[in-house]
């Protein structure tokens, strides 16, 4: 394993992170919506106001679904979908059951399923990594009962072997390591004490090598100084933007393309004057439940 930094570590030891190669996004793997719906309460933003779940409309949720799913598809990627299973409302969050990787060895487009904290989540791991297995894709799974949740906590920075993991609500220290291990990469690790923003794909997403869009008030002071050390081109998410319009759950896949929630008008100019193409989608069904863009899609490596 290499090197671990967090939030008691001396800025000054940040040089010593290695930039190792690391595969582009091959596959997109989309769950299918079917069975999403709300029907409890494991994040901040499945409550309405008043303290009753959110209602979604089922239509609407499937339409903007297929509107990421042609996106993705229209920018030129293989796009995968897992099966929708019978009461498994959050499956369509696909982002969480698994964290891609390529094998350091065999560069094989692999997953490790993830421990997810909630029992009504708990089924989703193993029915996604068996639908990859039928893929291809080698699935290992954690020698660790800790809880980690795949890419909503754990973040890749784009072409290289360097993780960014949100130590939260959902995810611990040893669960997140033990990814870190198996992928061969370094770590640097996150407190995420908002419950707004209980995944660190909520919050922090990166767009290339150096740049990344962030939402600062989601992470303690001693984090802030640690990311601005670490991304030479940090973006900040505008005004509120980062809860009402779930800006900071934005994805690039290719560097120059950021899929977005419409919602986040000012993030879509900011995007733009930095050289960026927004692709704003409404997203507003899923929302309700917690996510957007990142949440709904797991990105596989193409084989090295």
């Amino acid at each position: 394993m290499g090197i671990t930094l967090d939030y008691t570590s001396p800025v000054s030891r940040t040089r010593e992170l290695r930039r190792k190669p690391a595969s582009v996004t091959g596959a997109i793997l989309l769950g299918d919506p079917t069975a999403f719906d709300i029907r409890w309460a494991i994040n901040a933003h499945m409550l309405t106001e008043s303290g009753t779940l959110q209602s979604v409309d089922h239509a609407r949720s499937r339409a903007q679904w297929s509107a990421l799913r042609s996106t993705c598809e229209r920018l030129g990627f293989r796009v995968l979908v897992l099966p929708s299973a019978p009461g498994l409302c959050d499956q369509v969050f696909v982002a969480n059951p698994a964290f891609p990787f390529s094998d350091p060895v065999s560069g094989a487009p692999s997953v490790l399923l993830s421990h997810m904290r909630h029992a009504e989540r708990q089924r989703e791991p193993e029915l996604l990594g068996e639908f990859l297995c039928g893929q291809g894709v080698r699935v290992v799974r954690c020698d660790t009962a800790d809880s980690f949740e795949g890419t909503g906590d754990l973040l890749t920075v784009p072409g290289q072997r360097l993780l960014f993991g949100g130590l939260g609500p959902r995810s611990e220290r040893v669960g997140l390591e033990e990814a870190a291990r198996v992928a061969d990469a370094d770590l640097v690790l996150l407190r995420l004490p908002d419950p707004r923003y209980y995944h660190l794909d909520t919050c922090l997403a990166f767009l290339d090598a150096r740049t990344a869009l962030w939402v600062p008030e989601a992470f303690p002071e001693e984090e802030r100084r640690l990311l601005v050390a670490l991304i030479p081109r940090l973006l900040t998410v505008p005004g509120t933007e980062g809860v009402d319009g779930f800006a900071g759950n934005a994805y690039c896949p290719d560097g120059r393309h950021v899929l977005l929630d419409v919602a986040a008008r000012e993030t879509t100019a900011l995007l733009a004057r930095e050289g960026f193409v927004p692709v704003p989608l409404d997203t507003s069904e899923f929302r309700k439940s917690g996510g957007s863009v990142f949440c709904l899609k797991l990105a596989l490596p193409a084989p090295r």
